[in-house]
């Protein structure tokens, strides 16, 4: 949270007014896929709680493990 925290300090008002104002809030489903490997990405997310998994090819080897 420290580093999305120090991230987000960077942006003027004006940026974190925008962002607050296009975003959206969102409960991502356990095991739901939200970036896949090799396809545009369409969105940023942030994460405010809870806890993914970072796995890339089609074995889903794990990268990270992130809360």
């Amino acid at each position: 949270m420290r580093r999305i925290l120090y991230i987000l300090s960077l942006l003027s008002d004006d940026d974190v007014d925008w962002l607050v104002s296009v975003g959206e809030k969102l409960d991502i489903p356990v095991g739901m896929t939200i970036i896949t490997e090799r396809q545009p990405i369409r969105a940023i997310y942030i994460v405010l709680a809870g806890r993914f998994e970072v796995t890339i090819g089609e074995r889903r080897t794990k990268l990270a493990d992130l809360s």
